[in-house]
């Protein structure tokens, strides 16, 4: 076997394992690609490649023309024609023999000079032939050609024929093809270097582009997630943040509960202006009495008359302590959200934001919602008061008898008088008195009974407020209690609320904890796997 084939054997052999490994690292399939068209350009262009080099174009091809007419040329070598000579290291890729030739009038360029220096480099033979001219010329030799360049020649430049060569000449022209065949095992063995090392590099430069990005990868996770510190942090960190925060949660909304029973202080204090106890207590005593006959018994009402209408007082009160309510509401829910225990539940909800932002991937999940409402909770008083129980509670009955009689018996009175005095004065001639005595005693006893019926009205009326104003405490008291639990209630519900957005946040940064440790670790061991597939098959090429 050859050692062209040896290298495509090879190349194959790493085919074969790459194939093995693409499950695992898909990003092969793209080098076996590569690697199949390295192996089909081998079996088709195997043989080295003499580029033909010249200022003339019409003297490379002639060249060129020559050495393919030489059946032991053409099998060895390809041969290609580079004129005029521009890209230096163009020429010298997929190289394996320069010949430079020159018509005896054309000197060697200094970029010429420097295709030379560069062949030297990359260890390919040089050949050079200087074409004879047409006649001969009087001291036209080779000899002094060399001794007018600028540029002197060592002796690794070598040159077939002593003299200027003459390309139609076939014995000079066989001692120039000589030299070719005798440097194609050379040759030979530059193109197996050469294809040797291409495929190398090939898979050594695939290999560590895939590496780089892995790595390059990987320090972006690390820099812009975890600040260039191991996960195993973060996670220990975030646990201890959850703990503190979970302490601080849980005295900040004891806190506001205290503030919020303390709160209850103004509204039931009776000697401030603006608290209900007071307000309530000033229009029970400013009230007037309406007495209302309802089916067969009468009730005296206390009422309420503005510029507008005229109210009973447990109406009035009713409303004014719904209004009251939702002030009440309102303002708490103020205080709740911002101001009490340092800046509300929406001074907890920024602690906590910041207290959780220990790095740039977190920022983004524990954006958390804002699930503290804005509107306040309501407390609707007809929820827990029976307008009909407050209306009873409000009146008491008035025994309306006596006075409602008075007149009618002195009606009666006033007749039967008249009666009398028309009887005796019929019978015996003249009037008698007697009736109109009747009368002034029922006129006397009507004057009476109004003044009783005054200081019965004046009695209730005192005994009413007194009742409605201990009522009215107790359903203030009541009302107050009912709106400081449904704040409570408002602000658990909230904080639970709050605490199940939190926790689903935590799960999913945990999640992203471990998916970070998890790919992290992938990405060490890809680099592990990419680094030792990278030894094993270029140790092949060896």
């Amino acid at each position: 076997m050859d050692e062209i084939s040896q290298i495509i054997s090879k190349i194959e052999q790493a085919q074969d394992y790459l194939t093995q490994q693409a499950k695992a690292e898909p990003a092969y399939c793209k080098l076996i690609e590569t690697l199949n068209v390295a192996v089909s350009k081998l079996r088709t262009a195997n043989k080295p490649v003499v580029k033909i080099v010249s200022p003339s174009v019409t003297l490379a091809k002639n060249l060129q023309a020559k050495n393919r007419a030489n059946l032991k040329l053409r099998s060895l070598y390809e041969f290609e024609v580079v004129a005029p000579i521009s890209n230096l290291r163009r020429i010298v890729q997929n190289c394996d023999l320069i010949c430079l030739i020159y018509y005896f009038k054309q000197n060697i360029a200094k970029h010429h000079w420097r295709l030379i220096k560069l062949a030297q480099q990359e260890n390919i033979s040089f050949v050079l032939l200087v074409k004879q001219p047409k006649k001969n010329l009087q001291d036209a030799y080779l000899s002094n050609w060399l001794t007018t360049q600028n540029y002197p020649l060592d002796q690794w430049v070598q040159l077939p024929v002593n003299n200027f060569i003459d390309l139609n000449n076939p014995q000079q022209l066989s001692i120039y093809q000589q030299l070719l065949i005798q440097l194609s095992k050379l040759a030979i063995a530059k193109l197996s270097a050469r294809s040797k090392q291409e495929a190398r590099a090939t898979i050594e430069h695939f290999v560590n582009h895939q590496i780089t990005e892995v790595k390059q990868e990987l320090e972006y996770l690390k820099s812009t997630y975890l600040q260039n510190l191991p996960p195993d942090y973060y996670q220990q960190q975030f646990r201890q943040n959850i703990n503190h925060l979970n302490k601080l949660k849980q005295q900040i909304i004891t806190a506001i509960k205290l503030e919020i029973n303390h709160s209850k202080a103004d509204l039931l204090n009776p000697f401030l202006a603006d608290g209900l106890m007071s307000n309530v207590q000033q229009l029970i005593y400013s009230s007037q009495i309406k007495l209302v006959k309802e089916t067969e018994a009468t009730y005296v009402y206390l009422t309420l008359t503005n510029s507008f209408e005229t109210k009973y007082i447990h109406d009035y009160i009713f409303e004014l302590c719904q209004q009251k309510v939702n002030e009440f509401m309102v303002f708490q829910w103020s205080q709740i959200n911002y101001v009490y225990a340092e800046n509300g539940l929406q001074g907890l909800i920024a602690k906590i934001n910041e207290r959780l932002d220990i790095m740039p991937l977190l920022t983004s999940e524990l954006e958390l919602p804002l699930v503290i409402s804005e509107k306040y909770p309501d407390l609707d008083l007809k929820q827990i008061i029976d307008a009909n129980c407050l209306k009873f509670n409000s009146r008491i009955s008035f025994d309306y008898y006596f006075t409602q009689s008075s007149w009618f018996r002195l009606l009666i009175s006033l007749l039967i008088g008249s009666a009398i005095y028309l009887f005796t004065w019929i019978y015996f001639g003249e009037g008698k008195y007697i009736g109109f005595v009747i009368v002034v005693f029922q006129i006397i006893n009507l004057m009476t009974g109004q003044n009783i019926k005054t200081a019965k009205l004046k009695q209730h009326s005192k005994e009413l407020k007194r009742t409605v104003d201990r009522n009215y405490q107790n359903l203030i008291r009541l009302v107050i209690e009912q709106s400081i639990q449904i704040l409570i209630i408002a602000v658990e519900r909230e904080s639970h609320l709050y605490e199940n957005e939190l926790e689903k946040a935590i799960a999913i940064v945990q999640n992203k904890l471990e998916q970070l440790k998890n790919t992290i670790s992938q990405h060490k061991y890809r680099i592990d796997s990419l680094e030792q597939d990278r030894i094993k098959i270029l140790s092949w090429f060896d």
